[in-house]
């Protein structure tokens, strides 16, 4: 049976829709080949959509991402759905816009600046970059990581 030269421009377009149709790769485990849930895992908001504020937290069952610090907060510190076995927390310096390590950043609490979610605490890898902070945009306190309540977080939320 002959081809045409339709036939031959139809099936070119046929593959190329889907070969084009993989998606985004870098949306995938480049070990295992799972897809990662970007998803934040307290609210469900994307948090790849929130690159200045999103929170990205290992533990044993693997990557766990947050739209920001607040829900991340919300998360470890419900003492009943908290997972026992974080193994890092990676948040993102406000001014610096990289990540950092979690448990040693210092956080500014009640500030002018609104996260994704409303009123968040805004982390910095240095303390003194989080006191000028605080002083530009009226936060009422720089905390570190273990001096960060559920009551704080809460506070936050009703703000």
């Amino acid at each position: 049976m002959k081809v045409t030269m339709i036939q031959n421009l139809f099936f070119a377009m046929l593959l190329l829709i889907l070969t084009s149709c993989g998606g985004n790769q870098e949306h995938q485990h480049q070990s295992t080949g799972k897809e990662t849930n970007y998803d934040c895992s307290y609210c469900g908001m994307p948090s790849q959509e929130f690159p200045q504020w999103n929170v990205k937290m290992l533990s044993e069952k693997g990557e766990h991402w947050f739209c920001s610090p607040r829900c991340m907060f919300l998360t470890i510190l419900d003492k009943e759905n908290a997972p026992s076995d974080i193994q890092s927390i990676q948040v993102t310096d406000y001014y610096e816009s990289s990540k950092i390590d979690g448990q040693k950043a210092f956080y500014v609490i009640k500030s002018d600046v609104i996260g994704p979610m409303g009123h968040d605490l805004v982390p910095f890898l240095e303390e003194s970059a989080a006191q000028e902070f605080q002083k530009e945009h009226g936060g009422e306190k720089v905390l570190n990581y273990s001096e960060v309540s559920l009551d704080t977080v809460k506070e936050l939320v009703n703000q």
